[in-house]
C-alpha cells in the first residue's frame, strides 16, 4: 500500500501499478484514507513553499532598478507562476513516510524538476535558437535531447545548470555531480548557485554519499536563501 502511494506522488507508477492504485483507491478504505491524508499534507506543503517563493522573488526584485523591474515582471513572472505550482524542488514527503527510508528515498522525496524560468531572459542572445530549442526539449521532458543542446551552449551558466538537472532526470547522477562540481553560479536574478548546492547535495544522497551532502546543506543553512528551511529539515534527517 505504502509503495503505491509513494510512487503516485513520485509519478513513477507503471501501467499495471496505476490499475492497482485505482482499484485500491476505489475499494480499500484504509488505502483511501492514507492517500487523502498525504494528499492534504502535500497541498499544505505546497502552500508553504509558494509563500517562500514569493518572498524570494520580492528579494530579487528589490535588487533591481524600476526600469529593470518592468522587464523582469513582464518576462519572468509568467514562468515563475508556473514554477510556484511545481515548487522549485522541495516537497518533504519523508515526514510522512517514517525514519527508516534510505538515502535514495530521501532523494525522491525532496527532488523535483527545476522549472524553466530562463526562456524570456535569453531572447535576443546570439544563440537564441539553440537556447529555445533546448528549453523546448526540457519542457517536453525530452531530457536526453535537452542535455545535448544545453551542452552545446557555451559560457552560459543557465546552460550548465540545466544540463546537470537533465542528467539527474536521466539517472546519470555522476555526470550531474561532475557538472555541478565544475561550475559555480551567481544568485542574481535567479538563485542558480543556491540550487546548485541543493541539487548537488541531493545527487550525493542518491548515490548514498550523505557525508558529501552534509557540508552543502550546512552552507545553505548559514545564509538566508530560498532553500534554507528545506536544507535544515533534510540535514536533520541524515
Amino acid at each position: 500500500m505504502k509503495e503505491l502511494i509513494d510512487k503516485y506522488f513520485e509519478n513513477t507508477l507503471s501501467d499495471v501499478e496505476k490499475i492497482a492504485f485505482e482499484n485500491s483507491l476505489a475499494n480499500n478504505q484504509e488505502f483511501r484514507e492514507e492517500f487523502e491524508f498525504q494528499n492534504k499534507a502535500q497541498k499544505a506543503i505546497h502552500l508553504k513553499e509558494r509563500n517562500e517563493l514569493k518572498l524570494t522573488l520580492k528579494q530579487i526584485e528589490a535588487k533591481h532598478t524600476k526600469s529593470d523591474l518592468k522587464i523582469i515582471k513582464k518576462t519572468i513572472w509568467p514562468y515563475v507562476a508556473a514554477a510556484m505550482i511545481l515548487i522549485l524542488g522541495t516537497v518533504g514527503l519523508y515526514h510522512f513516510y517514517g525514519s527508516n527510508s534510505d538515502n535514495r528515498t530521501l532523494y525522491a522525496s525532496y527532488y523535483q524538476t527545476y522549472p524553466n524560468v530562463v526562456s524570456p531572459i535569453v531572447r535576443g542572445e546570439n544563440n537564441q535558437s539553440n537556447s529555445q530549442e533546448a528549453f523546448n526539449a526540457y519542457e517536453a521532458n525530452n531530457f536526453e535531447a535537452a542535455s545535448l543542446l544545453f551542452h552545446q551552449i557555451k559560457d552560459k551558466e543557465y546552460a550548465r545548470f540545466y544540463e546537470a538537472v537533465c542528467y539527474l532526470e536521466l539517472d546519470k547522477t555522476e555526470k550531474a555531480i561532475d557538472v555541478f562540481n565544475q561550475n559555480t553560479f551567481t544568485d542574481e536574478p535567479i538563485p542558480f548557485e543556491t540550487y546548485r548546492k541543493w541539487y548537488l547535495a541531493l545527487a550525493y544522497l542518491k548515490i548514498d554519499k550523505k557525508e558529501a551532502a552534509k557540508p552543502l546543506l550546512l552552507e545553505l543553512i548559514k545564509t538566508e536563501n530560498s532553500q534554507k528551511l528545506q536544507a535544515e529539515e533534510l540535514l536533520n534527517k541524515l
